[in-house]
């Protein structure tokens, strides 16, 4: 037996659905809060769900796709963000400065590789070639400490017989493959490990013996810069050296 309830109020579309759903149950609709009390709220729950899924159906697609998106970028990124080891930062550190060392090195002529400075307070000083080869020298002894090794004694020797510009050039890269070797061997394990410095009258953490190594390049390199600029050459690292660049 269908009822004959009367319900008045409301209308809109929310009203129109609830009415029509439950015309089919005999029931004359004009209040669809009358409704929910006699039916539950789920019908008036249902059309409301309906219409906001018929005007906002697109908004609600698009979300949910970029919500798909960000959550496999989350992902990746989550594989991808693994903390680095700290022999892959010292190896990376020394990357930066050989890259800037070894092209200031080579920035300068052969014929200017026995420059010294004259003006000024500069007597004594290393001639061009001499900042080179200490660098490299330094790197070998360095990373010898680093990796508890003797150096070998024709390594030393080497340095003394280095004349032309090529030779002096190699022995730099040379002695930077060692500094990598050093430095991407230490460890969260050995990086205080007390070990005995080249420079240092008492023992030094491993760790601070392989900064100090980066630190004397750097050292270097701005004097080296300095050595170019003297003789009217822009450093290649030099930000204006690469504006120039592009600008030709």
């Amino acid at each position: 037996m269908k009822s004959s309830i009367l319900v008045t109020g409301a209308t809109g579309t929310i009203g129109r659905d609830v009415a029509k759903q439950l015309s089919e149950k005999g029931v004359a609709v004009r209040d669809p809060f009358e409704a929910r009390k006699q039916f539950g709220a789920d019908i008036g729950l249902a059309a409301l769900h309906k219409e906001i899924l018929m005007k906002n159906g697109k908004w609600v697609f698009a979300l949910l796709i970029l919500f798909a998106w960000n959550s496999a970028v989350f992902g990746q990124d989550a594989k991808s963000s693994k903390r680095p080891t700290i022999s892959q930062i010292e190896d990376n550190l020394v990357g930066k400065v050989e890259r800037a060392l070894v092209r200031t090195a080579d920035a300068m002529p052969e014929d200017k590789f026995s420059f010294a400075p004259t003006n000024g307070e500069f007597k004594g000083v290393r001639t061009f070639a001499e900042q080179v080869k200490h660098v490299a020298g330094s790197n070998y002894s360095m990373a010898a400490a680093v990796l508890q090794e003797k150096l070998p004694a024709e390594i030393e020797k080497s340095f003394e017989s280095m004349n032309s510009k090529a030779e002096i050039m190699k022995g730099l890269t040379d002695s930077f493959a060692y500094l990598h070797k050093a430095l991407s061997g230490i460890s969260e394990k050995n990086e205080t490990e007390l070990i005995k410095s080249p420079d240092s009258e008492k023992p030094l953490a491993r760790l601070e013996v392989a900064d100090l190594a980066l630190w004397h390049n750097w050292q270097h390199y701005g004097q080296m810069v300095e050595y170019l600029r003297m003789n009217g050459i822009i450093p290649p690292t030099s930000g204006h050296q690469a504006e120039s660049s592009t600008a030709d």
